[in-house]
């Protein structure tokens, strides 16, 4: 009896110390890094301003991926035009070949164009990424023109643009 009594108080311990008197934890979704950023807008402005005013490449990479990430791609335009004439920015330059071939509508109102003027303005930037060492742009590079196939400079597309706009 007492072996019997002494299993029963171990079992009801066990019980006691298993039970869980905790909430159950309702699922908060994780709030994405890039979110993250572009909602703290001193962050965003701090990486901006480090971007634009001092021609730090990193803070742009950080900045430009978060809103690429949190399909800002339009306000991006902007910044990216900015890295690529003030500081010859690679992955500024491959941005704008992004945004200028991204094929999306706003409000009915369609913003890809494929006239000859904006396709030679877009490669000129593709090429520009690439021979500035972004080297991500080999692979658009590569759908563009095929795979191993030979390229002409960035300055050849910036010539097409000035003839095709009768500035030659």
């Amino acid at each position: 009896m007492k072996t019997t009594s002494f299993i029963l108080i171990c079992l009801m311990l066990i019980l006691l110390v298993s039970c869980n008197n905790e909430k159950k934890r309702q699922f908060v979704p994780e709030i994405p890094t890039h979110t993250k950023l572009i909602l703290n807008k001193e962050e965003t402005i701090k990486l901006w301003k480090k971007a634009i005013d001092e021609g730090d490449f990193k803070a742009y990479a950080n900045i430009s991926n978060a809103y690429l990430m949190n399909t800002q791609i339009y306000e991006l335009y902007y910044y990216s035009l900015i890295m690529t004439n003030k500081y010859n920015c690679p992955q500024a330059y491959y941005h704008l070949f992004t945004i200028m071939n991204d094929k999306v509508s706003i409000d009915g109102l369609k913003l890809y164009s494929n006239d000859e003027a904006t396709r030679n303005m877009s490669l000129y930037y593709l090429l520009r990424a690439k021979e500035l060492g972004y080297t991500q742009a080999q692979f658009e590079i590569d759908d563009v023109f095929g795979k191993g196939k030979s390229v002409p400079k960035s300055s050849y597309f910036i010539q097409q643009l000035l003839i095709s706009q009768n500035l030659k």
